[in-house]
């Protein structure tokens, strides 16, 4: 059994998350974090429909409740794989300064 590697997650202040928001917002980021089972992922993700992301409908469906998302994560759209994807703040390991694409 080979010994597991573990790595040091950024510690994030609530002015580092609003400044990647705000970079989500214009760009796509690359993003490299901690699942849940302990591998690493690497996420270009945005907010900026832009870069394809779906724009809400402006009426929803009678009885529907918006999703509601868990604390301290972030869904994003992957402009990789076409779909959103969320990650919790606590584990993001590094935020890369370029796509890698």
């Amino acid at each position: 059994m080979s010994p597991q590697r573990i790595e040091k997650t950024m510690v994030l202040t609530s002015r580092d998350i609003r400044t990647l928001k705000a970079r989500l917002k214009k760009t796509v980021v690359t993003i490299r974090f901690l699942k849940l089972d302990g591998s690493t992922r690497i996420l270009e993700g945005t907010l900026s429909p832009m870069y394809g992301l779906p724009q809400r409908p402006k009426v929803q469906k009678i009885g529907a409740t918006p999703r509601k998302t868990p604390k301290g994560t972030l869904p994003v759209w992957d402009t990789i794989n076409g779909g959103f994807r969320s990650f919790r703040y606590n584990s993001i390991l590094q935020i890369l300064p370029f796509p890698l694409t």
